[in-house]
Order: C-alpha cells, then structure tokens, then sequence
C-alpha cells in the first residue's frame, strides 16, 4: 500500500501552545495541554488506524490535506475559502503530529505539502480529509503495480 486516505469528522483544533500557569498553593509553574487538544489528537489516531499501513512508511511523502471549517454567521453564503482564523500551518501541524508512528516514522518525511482550508457548506460538514502517498525520488507518486513489474 503506498497511498492511505482517511477523514475526521469535526471542528479541526489548530496546534495550540502549551499552557503555562502558576501553582497558587507551591508558586511553581505548571504545565498542561488543552484537553481539544488531546482529543482531536486521538480522534486523528483513531481514524489513521483504521487504514494505516503494515508498516509506516519510511521514505519520502506527499501530504494532502483538506479542511472544511464551520462558516462564520458574519460571513456571506457565497465564500468558499476560509481566509480567516486559524492559520494554515497550525491546522497541519496538528494532524501531522499525531500520525507519527502510525502512517509514517516522523513528519519530517513530508516533502510535498498541498492543503486546502474551506467553508463546510450545504451537506458537508465540519472535517478534515487525509490523503498520504509515498513519493519516489524524482517527485512521482510511487506505483506498486510498475514496482512488482
């Protein structure tokens, strides 16, 4: 299998940084993660398992990712782009993160980047779909039918 798809149904999180406070009762900080966090992470594990290859693959990889995000009320029916929080990059690497180990050894492996951010609109509703391939050297999509030839 050199190619893994998959769709995770909700409001995507954008990578959030950690949360820092001070202790009231020791006046040491603390640290947490948002719990959106944690589980939008494992609703993406969750859905990458269910396709995710015999072994991670380990070369070099395309990433495809399309974000349907909720429309704001403000905005006009006909936008299709989400131009507007959250930022791209925050989106991907918070769907990235969590397939470590499962579809791939380390995000590292992306090469190729190509990711949508859009209104859910009509009968489409809040999700992210996930498309991975591996890649050869020259940039092409890696064929198991011409490698087995």
């Amino acid at each position: 299998m050199s190619r893994i798809e998959f769709t995770v149904f909700g409001k995507a999180i954008p990578k959030q940084s950690t949360k820092i406070f001070v202790n009231q009762h020791t006046g040491k900080p603390r640290c947490y993660t948002p719990q959106t966090k944690i589980d939008w992470h494992n609703d993406v594990r969750m859905e990458a398992i269910r396709v995710k290859p015999e072994t991670p693959f380990t070369g070099p990889l395309m990433a495809i990712l399309t974000f349907y995000l909720p429309m704001p009320k403000s905005k006009p029916k006909w936008k299709k782009y989400a131009d507007k929080k959250p930022d791209i990059d925050n989106l991907v690497k918070n769907v990235l993160d969590p397939l470590h180990n499962i579809v791939f050894d380390n995000d590292s492996q992306v090469v190729c980047l190509k990711t949508y951010k859009l209104y859910a609109k009509g009968l489409v509703p809040p999700q992210v779909i996930v498309c991975i391939e591996e890649i050869d050297e020259k940039g092409e999509v890696k064929d198991e039918e011409k490698e087995k030839e």
